[in-house]
């Protein structure tokens, strides 16, 4: 019992400093977009660069040559492509370009709506059936993406359309994350 207490609060910790380690991150990102006059695209290339180098040589190290394994089937290949593009590039570029066409506040906050979406998935296409705490926290999720991008002004929104465009394709591409557990 006391070990299952020890991975909980190991858990807690890792989720909860990831969230705050993620919303540091947008606030840099900000940051380097206003007073850097840097840009998504920069941000995005050089972050998966040196972690693909780190997390290269730590596989290395832990498996050896079996690491480059991947290649050698065309299926994980494609799978690999496909994660590449539309998990890691199309989350950190889109939440990137969230933040330079409004801030980071709303770039955090919109890609988090992709549990909304992981839940649609499961509605329509699982055919799973949802409690109604979970519709009412949904639309709870709604009304505030709403206030956020109209300040409570439904007559026009605060922030460009293009920046909730690219705050919706984050959350998509973050949704789509898991889909890499199955393959």
């Amino acid at each position: 019992m006391e070990k299952k207490k020890n991975h909980q609060l190991i858990g807690s910790v890792m989720a909860i400093s990831s969230g705050a380690l993620w919303a540091l991150a947008g606030l840099m990102g900000q940051t380097f977009f206003e007073n850097f006059h840097g840009s998504p695209e920069w941000i995005t290339s050089t972050r998966l660069l040196f972690s693909g180098i780190i997390l290269l040589i730590y596989g290395y190290i832990r498996q050896g040559k079996a690491l480059f394994a991947i290649w050698r089937e065309k299926t994980s290949v494609f799978h690999l492509i496909l994660f590449a593009i539309f998990g890691m590039l199309g989350v950190q570029f889109t939440f990137y370009k969230t933040i330079e066409l409004s801030n980071a506040s709303t770039g955090t906050v919109l890609q988090f709506i992709a549990p909304i979406f992981i839940l649609l998935y499961q509605v329509f296409f699982l055919k799973k059936k949802v409690k109604p705490l979970t519709i009412f926290l949904v639309l709870l999720t709604v009304v505030g993406i709403v206030l956020l991008v109209t300040h409570g002004d439904f007559g026009h929104l605060q922030i460009s359309s293009l920046a909730i465009f690219t705050g919706v394709i984050s959350a998509l591409a973050l949704a789509f994350l898991p889909c890499f557990q199955f393959i």
